[in-house]
């Protein structure tokens, strides 16, 4: 089976990837970053106790204490993410 990156998926997949951008609304860059895993958006943000969470394709993981361990935790998490939603798939 041949696949290839139709029209719509381009930006997404040949955007920069693991690039962290804050948010363009102009708030605090501690407060929201995202960046493109696996041409899919990741976002790190604050929680309600002042710690960071990560949400990627539906999933979350939380508990970092800055954006810095967040953003070293991200590759991590999207790897495990697309693992479990690859096991959810069928033959």
């Amino acid at each position: 089976m041949d696949i290839e990156i139709c029209a719509d998926g381009t930006v997404n997949f040949y955007a920069a990837q693991q690039h962290w951008n804050a948010s363009q609304n102009g708030k605090d860059k501690s407060v929201l970053e995202t960046a493109n895993f696996a041409g899919q958006r990741l976002m790190a943000m604050t929680d309600d106790a002042g710690g960071f969470d990560l949400h990627y394709l539906g999933f979350k993981t939380a508990g970092f204490a800055t954006m810095e361990a967040a953003h070293r935790a991200a590759p991590e998490f999207a790897r495990r993410v697309l693992t479990r939603m690859s096991a959810m798939v069928a033959d």
